[in-house]
């Protein structure tokens, strides 16, 4: 079998591009301007090395981020070349990193309503790919005043959440003390919850009761973020593993709805509006998680 230098560093992790060589062979038409790039990354295929050929495109994505923008490079699934989507910082509604053992997603959303980019990855490789979602979140946010107040913080005790949502805090903890300014405003940990409607929801709440997963509301200067499960509610008795950090650039923010959760009783969604997107996130009714999320987009 021929044998190339990329073959031979195939594996499930997501490689830095530091030169001309280490640019997969699909995105080279791109020229990339390595030398001006804040940090590239390449993501490989979902596939198994002994699936994996020399003379197979070996890369899914590449990743660019810029002076001004992000770009993502996709290899398409079906026929030649790729496709490329671009969100320039100033333009970022919200970043989200989501990872449920090795399966993870990077979301960066847009603020003018159009597709964002999101590409998924292993999660293996999660601190490369959290350097990318920092990077972002930081050129978005951009300078914002020192004393950008969001009110005064709590410190999360391990078991305060319950057992089954330890992760949260751990999560917690490690977002105040990797964020300038950062502080945890609210929290609740997960709950059974009823369904709306009549006698046969009742017999569904007792087959198969709703749970609606925790939450952690934080703030730093510019930014609201959010520590959270992949699903909001699950009736499924597994173990959750996910966790799902999403950060909102409030200054992306032009209003925020409270309104009843039309699915289950005694929930409300919180709505942030953005641009020509939106965000909604359930929350427990009269709950501190609610009032600390609208008051933080309607600020």
């Amino acid at each position: 079998m021929r044998r190339t230098a990329e073959f031979d560093a195939f594996g499930p992790w997501v490689l830095r591009v530091r030169d001309e060589a280490d640019v997969p062979p699909l995105f080279r038409a791109q020229k990339v301007d390595l030398d001006a790039a804040l940090l590239v990354l390449k993501v490989p295929r979902n596939i198994t090395r002994r699936d994996a050929n020399p003379d197979m495109d070996l890369y899914d994505h590449l990743v660019v981020a810029g002076p001004d923008d992000v770009t993502l490079l996709s290899r398409r699934a079906h026929g030649p070349g790729y496709d490329e989507a671009h969100v320039r910082y100033d333009d970022v509604a919200w970043v989200r990193t989501s990872v449920e053992l090795l399966d993870a997603r990077l979301t960066v959303a847009d603020a003018r309503g159009g597709h964002g980019l999101s590409f998924t990855y292993s999660g293996s490789s999660d601190d490369e790919v959290e350097a990318l979602a920092q990077l972002v979140r930081r050129r978005a946010v951009g300078p914002v005043a020192a004393d950008d107040a969001h009110g005064p913080g709590r410190e999360l005790q391990m078991h305060d959440l319950g057992t089954d949502d330890i992760g949260l805090v751990t999560a917690a903890r490690a977002l105040t003390s990797s964020e300038p300014g950062a502080a945890v405003l609210a929290a609740h940990g997960r709950r059974t919850v009823r369904r709306q409607g009549g006698r046969g929801s009742a017999l569904l709440d007792a087959l198969a009761p709703v749970t609606l997963h925790g939450l952690v509301v934080a703030a730093s200067p510019g930014q609201v973020h959010l520590l959270h499960r992949r699903r909001w509610a699950t009736t499924s008795r597994r173990p959750v593993h996910s966790m799902v950090r999403t950060t909102l650039l409030r200054a992306q923010v032009t209003g925020a709805a409270v309104t009843p959760a039309e699915a289950w009783i005694d929930v409300d969604q919180v709505t942030a509006r953005m641009g020509g997107g939106s965000l909604a996130v359930p929350v427990p009714r009269g709950s501190d998680a609610s009032g600390a999320l609208t008051r933080l987009l309607r600020a």
